[in-house]
């Protein structure tokens, strides 16, 4: 553990043993740089407790300065109390950096997964107008063809041998007189 994080350590011991919130120490310590926000960042050693801070914070507190530097002394028996207690805060402080790394992952995580939205976003827009561009060629493509459809034929060449005439079909199963055939009657082709 370096040294802001063990201060800032000793900070959050000494305001949690004195029962207040870290907006209820920034107020007693009252000073206008110094909001909870500040305090919360000494605690988990990311800001240096100033100096000039130091004496402000044991006074608000009711401990020495020298709670925030020296190693406390232990009275005989204590000093395994206060070697546990140093080992659990010390994990504390691992788990919360541990915890820190883990948000920071997340929040990489949630970066890339929004451009990740934003670029499905963009490609479904783009999807959209070709779609539109697809429906429109579709409707050129059928007004072009009835468009041909209602062209006059072109007269045959010189030459050219004329097409033979198609005779009109006429649907099966119908009489010349347009009625239909009964069951068993021929046709009478003569």
């Amino acid at each position: 553990m370096d040294d802001e994080q063990s201060v800032g350590a000793r900070v959050a011991a000494a305001r949690r043993m004195a029962g207040l919130d870290q907006k209820q120490l920034a107020a007693r310590i009252d000073t206008p740089k110094l909001g909870f926000k500040n305090v919360g960042k000494i605690e988990r050693g990311e800001r240096k407790l100033e100096a000039h801070e130091a004496p402000l914070f044991a006074e608000a507190l009711g401990v020495p300065v020298s709670f925030f530097y020296e190693p406390v002394q232990a009275a005989d028996g204590d000093s395994a109390l206060l070697a546990r207690l140093e080992e659990k805060l010390d994990g504390g402080l691992v788990e919360q950096q541990s915890l820190r790394d883990q948000i920071a992952h997340q929040n990489e995580n949630l970066a890339a997964q929004t451009e990740l939205l934003r670029e499905l976003k963009t490609l479904a827009g783009e999807i959209k107008s070709l779609v539109a561009v697809l429906q429109d060629a579709k409707i050129i493509e059928r007004s072009a063809a009835a468009a041909v459809r209602s062209l006059p034929e072109w007269p045959a060449p010189p030459g050219a041998k004329p097409a033979p005439a198609q005779e009109p079909q006429r649907a099966t199963g119908t009489t010349s007189r347009g009625g239909r055939q009964g069951r068993g009657q021929r046709r009478n082709t003569a």
